[in-house]
């Protein structure tokens, strides 16, 4: 018996002072089927044609959220990304296209993930750039093509319909 004590405490010691942190294999964010739908929407009409894709999230109240989808050259946020030393902390794959997510948390977050990402020069091919702003209110979205837009200043309040777009998949008009 007292020759188990000694063992019995090595053998609790081992296990309870082990100490596992578990990292995430992958960064890579599953959309909900708004933003699936949304992001492949954008994929149809751009193409595959550019090497920085983004998506960028702006929660203003409980219920409203101004969202930006871009395509272009170079991120919507480079230079701010560069002064701030931030990167994106979380990706979405939609239709064979890597999103960059940006929610602000970048700002105070390190991202952990692997950020390499290969461009296919046969990709890289695009115009200057593609901007969708979306306003989802309360679930409903309203997808808008704008010349110019800035992450997290918010979008006007007002856009009007003559400048709203209507989805690939959408037979409706969107709201």
């Amino acid at each position: 018996m007292k020759y188990k004590l000694p063992y019995l405490v090595l053998l609790i010691l081992v296990f309870s002072c082990k100490n596992t942190v578990k990292k995430s294999a992958s960064c890579f964010l599953e959309p909900r089927p708004n933003i699936k739908a949304l992001l492949d929407s954008f994929v149809k009409v751009t193409g595959k044609a550019y090497p920085e894709y983004g998506l960028y999230i702006d929660k203003g109240s409980p219920h409203q959220y101004d969202l930006i989808v871009y395509a272009g050259n170079y991120p919507l946020t480079r230079q701010e990304d560069q002064l701030n030393n931030q990167s994106p902390i979380q990706k979405v794959q939609v239709s064979g296209i890597e999103f960059k997510v940006y929610s602000g948390i970048e700002h105070y977050f390190q991202n952990g993930c692997n950020n390499d990402t290969v461009v296919l020069k046969e990709y890289a091919n695009g115009g200057d750039n593609v901007i969708w702003a979306v306003k989802d209110s309360f679930g409903v979205m309203n997808t808008y093509k704008v010349e110019g837009a800035y992450p997290f200043i918010a979008l006007p309040g007002k856009i009007p319909d003559s400048i709203k777009l209507k989805l690939p998949a959408d037979d409706s008009s969107s709201n």
